[in-house]
């Protein structure tokens, strides 16, 4: 899980910003390692028992929708032999720094799925349930008239999610998601929180080997108690402050 690939990030940004060239370096070790990679709407399918899993499969998604991952990221992942899914926040197509609408059906048309990260990028989980279905469906809708298609994965902003959330992601029509977990998907994994790794700044190609080994956890389904009481902390403070923000960053907490 990416977010940003710029060798210009912004001082606010720069911890989910990967430099173009330890990016390269990414799907450099993937690409000899004899990783392939699969979009998120595929991995559903093996999920679902439709298809078979191929030896080595990854998934590489971007979440946000940042220019960026059409300028910088595509051509290198074209180059190394990839594809990936970017979740896009609806309401942020067109800004200063995101993807504008021809860029989105570009990079559609380039092979690379197109998924919905909510209208607004906000924390879903602490949200009243109407807003939350807007946010949800409404972004749904507005990427599927941009792409005159169908949006099928949905990402849930910040990694945070919950058993109500989830629902109104399958009654919106989506046929997966992703969380975040900072763990690993294995195919007892749920379909609508599919665990995924984020990596930062900091990160070297060194060290996403290491998170592709067993030292790093396999994903879990039930929600852990600790994150139920962070909801409950959070959502405290939503009642003072407005929770949406966006564009922005996934914060480390594990969900």
């Amino acid at each position: 899980m990416y977010h940003s690939v710029s060798d210009e990030p912004t001082r606010a940004g720069a911890r989910w910003t990967t430099p173009s060239s330890r990016f390269a370096e990414h799907l450099r070790m993937l690409r000899d390692g004899g990783w392939v990679s699969l979009h998120v709407s595929e991995y559903a399918e093996v999920l679902r028992g439709e298809r078979a899993l191929p030896e080595q499969a990854m998934l590489l998604t971007f979440d946000d929708g940042y220019r960026d991952n059409l300028d910088v990221a595509l051509p290198l992942l074209r180059g190394h032999g990839f594809t990936a899914t970017v979740y896009v926040t609806g309401e942020a197509v067109g800004q200063t720094g995101m993807l504008r609408g021809r860029d989105v059906r570009t990079l559609a048309d380039e092979g690379v799925e197109i998924g919905s990260h909510s209208a607004t990028h906000p924390q879903l989980d602490v949200l009243p349930t109407a807003r939350a279905r807007e946010e949800v469906a409404g972004s749904r809708a507005r990427l599927g008239d941009l792409l005159g298609d169908e949006v099928a994965t949905f990402a849930y902003p910040h990694g945070r999610y919950s058993r109500r959330t989830r629902r109104l992601v399958v009654e919106a029509g989506y046929t997966s998601a992703c969380a975040v977990k900072h763990a690993h998907s294995h195919l007892d994994d749920d379909v609508f929180a599919i665990a995924r790794l984020m990596l930062e700044d900091r990160h070297t190609a060194e060290d996403l080997a290491d998170m592709l080994t067993d030292t790093v956890p396999l994903g879990w389904q039930r929600e852990r108690l600790r994150t139920k009481a962070g909801r409950v902390r959070r959502r405290l403070r939503s009642r003072r402050v407005d929770t949406a923000r966006f564009p922005a960053r996934p914060t480390a907490e594990v969900v």
